[in-house]
């Protein structure tokens, strides 16, 4: 583990990776927040926004649940691997960077565009290819630490977890 992350987050990047960090918050029927709705909390956009829907959240406990559905999406596996596609591991980091910065504004006033900048990537581990015509479910928890905020994720496709980030982002006052 590195040594620059605080013991908190290494325990949570051990548990992403071995265990669900969310459970219980995807099981409802219809979507919290759209991807409609996502789009007014945040600043991306196709074909660079990659949450569909927002299924659950503890704000209390900084945690979501949200996901991806890569089945129309056949560009992003153009090229990747073409004989055997895969999602690419950056395009997963930046689904647990936008849950988790959907996590952390959504509970706070925005006045103009929110921006958010992702500003170091302090773990990543690929554990399972994901491939086309896979659900993507994106679960985060955020660990606010002062002016940074880090976010933990993984990327899990049925009960498998395919991978596990840690992500710092700053988000401007």
């Amino acid at each position: 583990m590195l040594s620059t992350v605080s013991p908190e987050v290494q325990e949570q990047l051990v548990h992403a990776q071995k265990r669900l960090l969310v459970t219980g918050l995807w099981e409802n029927q219809e979507p919290y927040y759209a991807r409609e709705a996502i789009q007014s909390i945040l600043p991306h956009r196709d074909p660079f926004l990659f949450l569909d829907s927002i299924d659950g959240f503890d704000l209390e406990a900084g945690t979501l649940a949200g996901h991806f559905d890569v089945t129309n999406r056949t560009e992003i596996f153009q090229g990747h691997f073409p004989d055997c596609p895969v999602w690419p591991g950056v395009l997963q980091v930046e689904s647990i960077g936008q849950a988790g910065a959907f996590l952390f504004l959504m509970g706070r006033p925005q006045t103009g565009q929110p921006r958010v900048h992702a500003t170091h990537l302090l773990h990543a581990r690929f554990m399972q290819s994901i491939g086309p015509n896979s659900l993507i479910r994106v679960f985060v928890k955020v660990i606010e630490d002062g002016l940074f905020s880090t976010v933990v994720g993984q990327c899990v496709v049925g009960q498998t977890i395919c991978s596990a980030a840690a992500v710092s982002l700053l988000i401007p006052h």
